[in-house]
């Protein structure tokens, strides 16, 4: 009996150990599930925290190089970080955060190697890029659009090279592409300042103006040409040419109207003639009223024209005369001062 009592107290102590170690061990497995758990919540929400700000900042980061005409200098990158970053976009859509954070920093250093090859391309190409600049600023973009986009094609095919590392190779290529960027920078400024000319020299030419007017066409068609030799040797020197520029528009300007008139009065009758005198004389009473002129009409039109002009010629020179006396004493006043100086210096 005694011993019965003691096998099942021994039994019963036993199932309780099993039950106290199950217990425990239950409990360790517990808590590392719920660890491994957190863990992973936390990996996740840190995924998801560097995936969305990873992709903010590259999609600044291109919108920034875009603006800086970054395609330019590096188009290959820049056309692979813009399709990286339209993936970036869709799977961020997609919740797919540890491959959106992949594409992001995928943009990032596409944008880091666009960067780093617009740096070579202003070291190797730095002539070509200061002409197209020139050109840009005389809108050749807009003026000679066709011949512009060529060049900076070609300007484009140089940058692709540099940017597979294959520059060996291109020295003359550069050679002929600023050659003809300088061609056209002269073709621009012809169509800027001497096509104008041209263009009106063609419509006086249309309109008879080498019949109507003869001498004064022959002046217009030498000034034109003169025009587009001088701006040829010249294209440098803006002033110059933008000079050489309206001096032939308006000896073709003069041309075209005097051809105009002429032909005019050659057709009219007796009494449209006396009409247009009546309204010559009309408009230089005008002149002369500003001029504070005494009546002129009883003059024949040249002679009222001449003295008009004598009488604006005194006015001139009166108007002027204290000006010129009084730049005159400065001068004398400059003159002293500039000896006295002189004077204190070798002192």
């Amino acid at each position: 009996m005694l011993r019965s009592v003691s096998v099942l107290i021994a039994l019963s102590l036993s199932i309780t150990g099993c039950a106290t170690k199950y217990s425990e061990s239950y409990n360790q497995n517990q808590t590392e599930q719920n660890s491994s758990e957190k863990n992973i919540l936390e990996q996740v929400e840190e995924n998801t925290v560097d995936s969305e700000s990873t992709f903010i900042e590259a999609e600044k980061r291109y919108a920034t190089a875009l603006k800086a005409n970054m395609a330019f200098y590096s188009p290959r990158n820049i056309q692979n970080a813009k399709e990286s970053l339209k993936l970036a976009r869709a799977q961020e859509l997609n919740a797919e955060k540890e491959a959106s954070l992949k594409s992001s920093k995928n943009v990032l250093s596409l944008l880091d190697e666009a960067q780093k090859n617009k740096i070579k391309v202003e070291e190797l190409l730095p002539k070509i890029l200061t002409k197209k600049k020139v050109l840009e600023e005389l809108k050749t973009p807009r003026i000679l659009a066709a011949e512009y986009n060529t060049q900076i094609d070609d300007i484009q095919s140089i940058i692709k090279k540099i940017e597979a590392n294959e520059s060996n190779d291109i020295s003359k290529r550069i050679t002929d592409i600023y050659s003809a960027l300088e061609t056209l920078e002269l073709n621009t400024l012809l169509e800027i300042y001497w096509q104008p000319a041209k263009n009106t020299l063609l419509k006086a030419k249309k309109e008879n103006a080498d019949k109507n007017a003869p001498k004064s066409f022959s002046l217009a068609v030498n000034a034109v040409n003169k025009a587009e030799d001088l701006i040829r040797n010249d294209y440098a020197d803006r002033i110059k040419v933008e000079s050489y520029g309206i001096t032939a528009l308006r000896t073709a300007q003069q041309a075209l109207y005097i051809s105009r008139d002429a032909e005019l009065l050659v057709d009219l009758t007796a009494k449209q003639a006396e009409n247009k005198i009546l309204q010559f004389q009309e408009l230089l009473a005008k002149i002369g009223t500003a001029l504070e002129s005494k009546e002129l009409r009883h003059m024949a039109l040249e002679d009222q024209a001449n003295a008009l002009a004598q009488i604006a010629e005194t006015q001139a020179s009166r108007l002027t005369a204290p000006l010129n006396e009084k730049i005159t004493k400065l001068q004398s006043l400059v003159d002293k001062l500039q000896a006295r100086i002189n004077n204190e210096i070798k002192n």
